[in-house]
């Protein structure tokens, strides 16, 4: 309803204490943050970092879900500069945006040493959770499981809107899984997230996916 005033006034703030040479703008999915860069187009050289794998703008159908898909549309068409780490990213980055200029990128990963804890959960997903990271397919695949083994867990770890949640409670128990689920939310660390997802046999891979 506010359109994001409020963080748009914080990192506006910031931005004039610190008056830097370049903003760097890690995704643009997420409009939370995302839309307060805006405000800096033609003020401050900008480089958006693409963190999608593919560019699937589809996230449902409720208003943040949209308000989101326009504001990530609108970034990345009016700014210039991007940097990618697949093929795949510029191939739809350059579809989408023609005049976008693309800068590679190499993540530094580090290296995680195995937790050695007891299992308590099946599976475990770990990352935003949104239709196009699979946690609808990932609640099906549930249905699945369950119907073969009967005793089957999943742990899911990561934010989510109110909205969205309920809809999946709601899926969950209409597919029969509501009580095979713990909801763990959004945890504080990496580490807090490393040793959760360590109680599971199973980690399932959130890509972003392509509904049609």
């Amino acid at each position: 309803m506010t359109n994001y005033a409020h963080n748009k006034r914080v990192v506006r703030k910031i931005i004039q204490s610190i008056n830097p040479d370049v903003i760097h703008l890690q995704g643009a999915e997420n409009p939370y943050y995302s839309i307060t860069a805006l405000q800096f187009l033609g003020k401050y050289p900008l480089v958006v970092n693409l963190q999608r794998m593919t560019l699937n703008f589809f996230r449902g159908y409720h208003k943040e879900a949209v308000k989101a898909v326009e504001i990530e549309k609108e970034i990345l068409s009016k700014f210039k500069h991007f940097s990618v780490r697949t093929k795949k990213m510029k191939e739809d980055l350059l579809f989408f945006n023609p005049n976008a200029i693309t800068h590679w990128v190499r993540y530094s990963i580090p290296e995680i040493v195995p937790k050695k804890v007891k299992k308590e959960y099946d599976m475990v997903y770990f990352a935003q959770i949104c239709k196009t990271k699979g946690i609808e397919d990932t609640i099906d695949c549930l249905r699945i499981l369950k119907s073969k083994f009967r005793k089957v867990t999943l742990c899911i770890i990561g934010s989510c809107n109110s909205t969205y949640k309920e809809y999946l409670l709601n899926m969950a128990e209409e597919k029969g899984v509501g009580d095979c689920i713990l909801w763990k939310g959004f945890l504080l660390s990496l580490e807090e997230v490393h040793n959760e997802a360590s109680k599971a046999k199973i980690s399932v891979l959130p890509l972003s996916l392509i509904h049609i």
